[in-house]
């Protein structure tokens, strides 16, 4: 299952990433340890654990490692892009009442009332375009780093991807899972479908 180097190079780009429950590690399941299933044309299955030159071993690691985090980057991402949104409808609500009262007082021409609601309202509305700025800074300062992040998982799955192919090369399907911490990252190369899936 040797996949030529033009999938290799955009594999990622059908990569996708899940996440299960966490798992406490037992006597059988140690931090650090590393299970390779392979299934092969044949429906015979195959399950081996080994221990992977250095290199391999710290290239699988640091790409469970980096999963990890992106992910975790990835919904903090998310759950600011919904503050902003929420954060959006209330400076819309606000922008609105303040239209409306700077119509009021120019109609009333300055009355007192509505000059005070004004007064009372600018506070509040500077408060929350401060708010504002500062969410969509976080989000853009998330958002390259995750970027920049994807090109350095990109780089890692082509590796893995190529080594895992040429060490079973007639293998159907790959698990690859792998103990770290309190998860189990499990990266799947499927013959055909050509993804590697990381699930956490």
């Amino acid at each position: 299952m040797k996949l030529p180097t033009a999938v290799l190079s955009s594999i990622l780009l059908v990569c996708s990433v899940t996440i299960a429950k966490p798992i406490l590690p037992t006597e059988t399941t140690s931090t650090g340890s590393v299970t390779v299933e392979i299934l092969y044309a044949n429906g015979v299955g195959q399950t081996d654990e080994r221990i992977f030159a250095s290199g391999h071993e710290n290239l699988i690691h640091d790409y469970a490692k980096d999963t990890c985090n992106h992910h975790s980057k990835m919904q903090l991402y998310e759950s600011l892009k919904n503050k902003a949104t929420t954060q959006q409808k209330r400076m819309t609500k606000l922008e609105r009442k303040h239209i409306q009262l700077t119509r009021k007082y120019q109609e009333s021409n300055g009355a007192l009332k509505h000059g005070s609601k004004l007064l009372l309202l600018k506070p509040s509305l500077g408060k929350q375009t401060v708010k504002s700025t500062n969410l969509e800074e976080q989000m853009l300062k998330i958002k390259v780093e995750l970027e920049t992040e994807s090109a350095y998982l990109e780089l890692k799955t082509s590796k893995i991807t190529e080594f895992l192919t040429q060490t079973y090369p007639s293998a159907l399907l790959i698990n690859l899972k792998l103990i770290f911490g309190f998860r189990v990252i499990t990266i799947q190369i499927g013959d055909g479908v050509h993804s590697l899936v990381a699930k956490q």
